[in-house]
Order: structure tokens, then C-alpha cells, then sequence
């Protein structure tokens, strides 16, 4: 058998840039074909996300919501490291002998995609322009 590295790339960023903002607006479990409007790659490679800890599906559902890891990485809070490896159905850990031979690095989500990076002065913005309905 053979370990597998996975990087983390654009357009995986971008999937979880979407799934925290809807996430975080309906506060529940989404489907990746009927709520977001991802690509065929973006579709096709999002529970790579998994690998990262940063997304994680919802048994028995078609559900899938951030971690608090991915919504910290959204943020720019915390850096992860660009490469995941696998081996079977398994990630390896980080101690694990295997990354002896892995060449990878630390980075932010804007190392990655800078356009999905948003700041809390951002987010404060868009609230701000919301609509306010009274009911």
C-alpha cells in the first residue's frame, strides 16, 4: 500500500469559504448540491477538506459543516499545514515516520486564497448593511 498526499489548494479554500458563510448564516448542516454552488472539482474533492480537519460530515445526512478548526482557518486565526497524507482510509498523524520524507508548509488561508480571507472588520460591515426587519 502506498501514502497519499492531499494538498490544500484554491479552490478547496474557496468550497469552505462558502460552506462557513452559509453555515454561519442558517446555522445548519448543508448539502454541497442543493445549498452551495460549487464547481465539479470543488464537489468532487471537498471531503479532502476532512483531511485537513476542517469540514466534517453529518452521519445518516447529506450534511456537512465546518469545524471550529475550519471557521479559525477562514478567519485567519489559525495556519495549518498545506499537505495532508493518507494511507487507506486513514490520515496519518504528524508524528507519524512518513512526514520525515513529506515536504510541506504552514500557511493561512490568505497564503492560499486571499480573496476568501476576511477580517472581522469585514464581517462588521455586512452586518451593518444588512436589512433590519422589524416582526
Amino acid at each position: 500500500m502506498y501514502a497519499y498526499s492531499h494538498n490544500l489548494n484554491q479552490p478547496l479554500v474557496k468550497a469552505l469559504f462558502d460552506l462557513v458563510g452559509l453555515y454561519e448564516q442558517l446555522k445548519r448542516p448543508l448539502n454541497l448540491q442543493k445549498d452551495l454552488e460549487l464547481t465539479k472539482n470543488q464537489y468532487n474533492n471537498f471531503q479532502k477538506l476532512k483531511y485537513f480537519d476542517l469540514v466534517s460530515d453529518i452521519p445518516g445526512t447529506a450534511g456537512w459543516v465546518p469545524t471550529s478548526r475550519g471557521i479559525d482557518f477562514i478567519y485567519g486565526k489559525i495556519a495549518i499545514r498545506n499537505i495532508a497524507v493518507s494511507f487507506g482510509n486513514k490520515i496519518l498523524a504528524y508524528n507519524h515516520q512518513a512526514w520525515k520524507s513529506v515536504r510541506f508548509g504552514i500557511v493561512y488561508v490568505q497564503d492560499v486564497d486571499r480573496k476568501c480571507y476576511k477580517q472581522k472588520i469585514e464581517y462588521q460591515q455586512e452586518h451593518d448593511n444588512q436589512l433590519k426587519i422589524e416582526i
